[in-house]
């Protein structure tokens, strides 16, 4: 079960563009014009502002990468 996850955009032009596959910790949050890449896993609290490569974890507020899915 997914809680709390927001997927939204900023003042700029745009909303998120979210890849195939892209599994969502609760309380993530994903905002702006940004692209998050196929076979991604965001933790719990994590906060996207940058565009995310694919196959990989992201975690903390300011969401760095911590792994790679293979």
């Amino acid at each position: 079960m997914i809680g709390d996850v927001f997927i939204g955009q900023t003042r700029k032009l745009g909303a998120p563009i979210i890849g195939d596959n892209v599994g969502f910790g609760a309380g993530a949050k994903v905002i702006g014009p940004v692209r998050t890449g196929s076979n991604v896993r965001i933790g719990a609290n994590a906060v996207v502002t940058k565009d995310i490569e694919d196959n990989v974890k992201i975690a903390s507020v300011s969401a760095k990468v911590i792994g790679r899915l293979y």
